[in-house]
This record gives C-alpha cells, sequence and structure tokens, in this order.
C-alpha cells in the first residue's frame, strides 16, 4: 500500500498533472514502506515502485516502442530502485542514529546524483519524470536561475527524506530541517537575477517579433502558404520546425530556393531544419538564412535521440550571428539537458531557440511534458526561449519560466515578441556545479557504503 501510495502522489506531482506540492511528500510512503530493509531488498522494493512510476508517466513509450516499453520502463525503475537502496543503506549505518540530519541530507544527495546520472550523464539520457520538472509551476521555480534543475531536484528529495526520517524516528528535528530548508529556498523567489546588459542595449535588452509555425506533415509549399498568415507580417524571425523536410537541402535546388523565397518575402531570419551530409554520415541541422536568403549558418544537433535514426552528434555550441544578434540554437532534444544550453549560453547567446519533432502519435502527454524542461533551461540561463514544435506543444518562454504564448496542438502559427539579453545568471556562473558534484558524491558514498557493515537492526 505504502509502495502504491508513493507511486501515485509522484505520479500526479509531474508533468502533465504538476501538482507540484505532492513531489515534496510522495517518496516519504516509500521510504518509510522500505523501512528495515537492507541494500539489495531496498533497490527491489524500490524497482518495482519506479517501474509502476515510469510506466504510469510515461505512458507514450508504448506508441514510440511497443513490446520494448517494458525494458524502457525496467531500466528506469532500476535507477529509483538504486536510489532507494542507497537511501536504506544510509540510514543502516551506526552513525545514522547519532546524527540524523546529516545522514538524511547525505541520502538525499545520492538520490540526486543518481537521477543526474539518468537523466544526463549515461549513454540512453533520459531528463523526463525528474524530481525538479514538478517545480515549474511552483514557487521554487526561480530557484533554478541559481542552482539549476537538478538543485531543485536535490531540494524536492531532501524534504522528503527529512519528512520520512522524522516519522521513521519519531524525531522533529529532521523534520524541523526540512522546514528550514524550504523556507530558505523559498527565499531565492524574492533575490532579484541582474543581468548585465550589451553596449546601446535598452533596458530589458532590444525587442524581436518572432513567428513560429507549427505544422506536421505539411510539404514546403504548404507551410509557406501557412506562413503568409497575418500573424507572421513584420516578424524579426521566423521559425519553422525541425526536420521540416527529411531531405539535404543544400544538395536540393529546388527545396533550396523554395526556402530562399521564404527568406526574402517575410525580409525577416529565417530558420528551418533538414539534414547535412558530413562525414560519410549525416546532422540533423537547422539552417539559418537572412532577409535577402543569404546563408548566416547552421547548427547540428548535439543530443541526437537514443534508439533512433537521429544523425551524429554535433560538436559545435557557438551561436548563429544573425541581425536579431545571436542565437543560440538546441534542436528538440537538446533542450532536455542543462550542459547544453548552458554552453550555447556560455558562447554569447541572446536569445535560445528550439527547433522540435514531437510526432502527434506520440501523444498529448509527452508534449506537455518536454515545455518544462524548456522553461528550466530559460530560468537556468536567464534568456527568452522559443520553441516551434512540430504538432505541439509550440511556445513562448520568459526568462522567469512563464510560458507567454503558447500552441498546443494542432496547425498554426504562434507570433509574440521575446527581448535579446547577455550576461550570466549564478547558474552558468558556477551553480551548474552542484549536479556533478552531487555524482561524484553519490560514487564516493556509494563505495564507502559498500565497504562498511550496516548497524543491526533496532528491535521493535
Amino acid at each position: 500500500m505504502c509502495l502504491l501510495a508513493s507511486a501515485v502522489l509522484l505520479t500526479f506531482s509531474m508533468p502533465p498533472y504538476t501538482l507540484w506540492p505532492l513531489a515534496f511528500v510522495a517518496l516519504v510512503p516509500l521510504i518509510a514502506g522500505a523501512r528495515g530493509l537492507g541494500f539489495q531488498w531496498g533497490c527491489r522494493f524500490g524497482f518495482v515502485w519506479g517501474f509502476l512510476v515510469a510506466a504510469a508517466t510515461t505512458p507514450w513509450f508504448w506508441s514510440i516502442f511497443r513490446g520494448s516499453s517494458a525494458a524502457l520502463w525496467t531500466l528506469l525503475g532500476g535507477f529509483w530502485g538504486l536510489s532507494l537502496g542507497l537511501v536504506r543503506q544510509v540510514f543502516a549505518q551506526r552513525e545514522a542514529a547519532a546524527r540524523p540530519v546529516l545522514s538524511a541530507l547525505v541520502a538525499a544527495t545520492c538520490w540526486t546524483g543518481v537521477e543526474y546520472f539518468r537523466a544526463e550523464v549515461w549513454p540512453l539520457k533520459f531528463a523526463l519524470c525528474s524530481l525538479g520538472s514538478t517545480q515549474v509551476v511552483g514557487p521554487f521555480l526561480p530557484l533554478m536561475a541559481f542552482v539549476g534543475l537538478t538543485g531543485v531536484t536535490l531540494l524536492v528529495a531532501a524534504v522528503n527524506v527529512l519528512l520520512a526520517l522524522a516519522l521513521e524516528r519519531r524525531d522533529a528535528r529532521p523534520a524541523a530541517v526540512a522546514a528550514a530548508l524550504a523556507a530558505l529556498a523559498l527565499a531565492a523567489r524574492f533575490v532579484p537575477v541582474t543581468l548585465t546588459e550589451g553596449p546601446g542595449h535598452a533596458p530589458g535588452g532590444p525587442a524581436v517579433k518572432v513567428a513560429l509555425l507549427q505544422a506536421e506533415g505539411a510539404v514546403v509549399p504548404e507551410m509557406a502558404t501557412m506562413s503568409r498568415q497575418p500573424a507572421a507580417k513584420d516578424v524579426d524571425l521566423l521559425v519553422w520546425p525541425e526536420y521540416c523536410v527529411f531531405d539535404f537541402p543544400l544538395e536540393v535546388p529546388a527545396l533550396q530556393q523554395a526556402f530562399d523565397e521564404v527568406a526574402r518575402e517575410h525580409h525577416a531570419t529565417f530558420l528551418y531544419g533538414g539534414k547535412q551530409h558530413a562525414d560519410h554520415h549525416w546532422y540533423d541541422t537547422i539552417f539559418a538564412l537572412d532577409s535577402a536568403a543569404k546563408p548566416l549558418g547552421w547548427f547540428h544537433k548535439a543530443q541526437p535521440i537514443p534508439l533512433f535514426d537521429d544523425g551524429l552528434p554535433g560538436k559545435e555550441f557557438a551561436p548563429i550571428a544573425t541581425p536579431q544578434g545571436p542565437l543560440g540554437v538546441m534542436v528538440c532534444y537538446d533542450s532536455d539537458f542543462s550542459w547544453i544550453s548552458r554552453r550555447i549560453t556560455d558562447a554569447g547567446a541572446e536569445l535560445l531557440v528550439v527547433p522540435t519533432l514531437d510526432a502527434a502519435s506520440w501523444g498529448s502527454t509527452q508534449h506537455q511534458q518536454r515545455v518544462p524542461l524548456c522553461q528550466a533551461r530559460a530560468v537556468e540561463n536567464g534568456r527568452w526561449l522559443v520553441r516551434a514544435a512540430s504538432s505541439g506543444v509550440s511556445a513562448i518562454i520568459a526568462p522567469d519560466g512563464t510560458v507567454t504564448a503558447r500552441l498546443d496542438a494542432g496547425v498554426g502559427l504562434l507570433p509574440g515578441t521575446v527581448r535579446r539579453l547577455t550576461g550570466r545568471t549564478p547558474f552558468t556562473r558556477g551553480g551548474w556545479l552542484l549536479a556533478p558534484l552531487s555524482l561524484a558524491f553519490t560514487l564516493i558514498a556509494g563505495l564507502v557504503l559498500g565497504l562498511r557493515r550496516p548497524r543491526p537492526p533496532i528491535a521493535g
């Protein structure tokens, strides 16, 4: 019952439901239900729970992978099982009784380190369903400008582990520390994050009028017609989705001519997605043209989707120089990972642009789960972010994470105004180090815990 209750609480705390307060107690029944279990049985107990959570939060796996979905849910469940096993192993140490708060914080850091490894480090990176993503609509979102999504994951994990320990030991001290941590983190909401503007920039940065096309399965002439809507008149930046053609536009004169005509017609910087040959293979590429159809450059997808034929990984993170300033392009899956957006911002990007292919057949749950990660990237880096998705969700996101405009499904054009910003947030200056440090700590703690014997269980 504890296992099922915890799975339900965590599922409803995550996107698309995002009942964010539930995340701070969702793990408590799980940790309590595993009381008395050692590392191995704790891992098994956590695995069953993790499999249930994975299947409940990513049912759209079935639309893509069919029978192989069970294997992917098993992998996710394995990571959550390891997390719970480490928590129980920390609690089983002799020193845990004397230092309950320190032990709880060690356990929470281990949970965070495992989640960061799963999300951004190992080959099959998968950043959805993180504890931090539950807080994109809550009061702790501004904290990401300081410590990133992983830092918020650590906060949520720490509160859960402290509360579970308080119930287990009938000790009010861990609960008091959990409340103090939450209050301290909440204070970040009222701390201004000032970004230094470049020479000649007006306060808030120059305005850029954008139009984002959402049109899955349309051919180039149809997309050109859709882009002639009044909403796209006098725009500075027109963005079409990733893979708006599954072809090599630089090698097909008719395609290149069609794209050139779109740029000239709108007198705007124009971004569109296709493929580019290189190294006997190809890259998933976003191309940029200026208002006279002059090539401005391109960006290769840095993180191809695992298990898909998605091209080679790009190695360059320089923004594309345009009349609208340096554009930091992230191609679809790239926006799931903090290290990509941070490197692009560090290289001078003043606006983040995310052309995306999210197939309609993958379902609205998958579409809704991707947006919070873009919100996190906007807050972490202090940049406006625009997301042009093939079938939704297309969105315009402010640097504080607010979605100022969105198009959830169907075909259409999403207009809006954004601003160019420069400078760096505390996260880009060094707050990002919390994530790799938590992983390093987890590896060391896991080694130490593996070499030590747990204390005998408390009778009764």
